[in-house]
């Protein structure tokens, strides 16, 4: 191989490796070097008491109160700790590179300005870093998924382009909390009364407590709609505490109760109906401890005895575990008006008009004989 051709093989060489270069699209730039090798790098988040999300107009305020987080704008509802937690560990987490952009370009060219977020950690009363975050990358083959953002540090006129989502962090309040209210199986369901409506496990069969079976039909598919009421019960939002139970229409309230085979009575008062055509709602648990156990005679064998001990552990550890389970709900339901949403509202609410047809009346007969030719 002659001189030329080894020159050409290695401008070629040169060629491809910056094409592949500019392909990656900077997402895999070298890490900076020191305190800016990570977004908050030598940030200790353990120290974190407050985080506000400014988006535009729409703001939300996240504090450690008692040491619980809860949202200021939702009358302080506790926040989703693990939802919180997770996000700001994976913002401390984002590695920056080389910065895209020095002082000599307009910042507005990368989102930032009107359009942009702001998240701010607070320790105590003052803020301890802000991150700005501009626009978002479009997805092209070069930037692959769109998961890509400028940010910047307040203060600094570095811009990076960082492979992190940020939508996490919004401003909308309910989307820092949990929304799950109740999630009880309906399996376990054994009786539901709700107005003048009252269904009942009998046997393997749920039925409707006052069906004339002469005249009626009962209607299982709506039924089983009120037994799963209070499975996979989430809210949209929690009403403001300031308001009276007139304004959120308690004065008329309907109560819906369930009971359990294991014990526990699920009560559920709902109220008016909120802006978006849901219903407000609150929640009580109780928990109904069994007979216990009788105990063998006093002359029995001690096997017996010895089996009936074991049969009482574990029935005290159960009575006691869903004790405390009734506690640790009622604690968390106590004082919250929940704004449910228009479609799981309604499985609370299911007429007796709906849970019964009538059954077709026979064909009457000309005179009670059969019609001839």
């Amino acid at each position: 191989m002659n001189g030329k051709k080894l020159i050409g093989m290695a401008i070629a060489f040169v060629v491809l490796a910056s094409i592949a270069l500019m392909q990656r699209g900077g997402k895999h730039r070298p890490a900076a070097e020191g305190k800016d090798k990570t977004l908050l790098a030598g940030f200790d988040l353990n120290t974190v008491t407050g985080l506000d999300v400014v988006q535009g107009t729409n703001s939300v305020a996240l504090a450690k109160k008692d040491g619980h987080w809860v949202v200021g704008k939702l009358s302080g509802y506790p926040v989703d700790f693990k939802k919180l937690a997770n996000a700001v560990r994976a913002m401390a987490e984002v590695e920056l590179g080389e910065p895209v952009r020095t002082g000599n370009v307009d910042a507005s060219e990368f989102g930032f300005g009107t359009n942009e977020t702001k998240v701010v950690l607070k320790v105590g009363d003052s803020v301890a870093a802000t991150v700005e975050v501009g626009a978002q990358r479009k997805a092209s083959a070069e930037a692959g998924w769109a998961n890509q953002h400028f940010v910047r540090k307040a203060g600094d006129e570095s811009i990076y382009l960082v492979d992190y989502d940020f939508r996490p962090f919004s401003a909308t309040p309910e989307d820092w909390i949990d929304k799950q209210v109740l999630n009880v199986r309906s399996s376990d369901v054994v009786s539901v009364k709700v107005g003048d409506v009252e269904l009942k496990v009998d046997g393997a069969d749920w039925k409707l407590a006052d069906l004339d079976g002469e005249k009626e039909e009962f209607q299982s598919s709506e039924a089983n709609k009120l037994r799963s009421a209070l499975q996979y019960l989430n809210c949209e939002t929690v009403a403001d505490k300031a308001k009276s139970d007139a304004e959120l229409g308690f004065t008329n309230a309907v109560e819906y109760v369930a009971q359990t085979k294991d014990g526990f009575t699920y009560t559920a008062t709902l109220g008016g109906e909120t802006p978006d055509g849901g219903r407000y709602a609150r929640f009580a648990v109780a928990y109904a401890k069994p007979a216990t156990p009788a105990a063998p005679a006093d002359d029995a064998a001690q096997e017996k005895k010895d089996a009936y001990q074991k049969q009482l552990d574990a029935f005290n550890a159960t009575c006691g575990a869903n004790e405390k389970k009734a506690s640790e709900l009622n604690a968390k339901l106590a004082g919250w008006t929940y704004a449910l949403g228009s479609a799981k509202a309604g499985d609370f609410l299911i007429p007796r008009s709906k849970l019964v047809k009538e059954k077709e009346k026979p064909a009457e007969k000309d005179g009670g004989k059969k019609e001839t030719d």
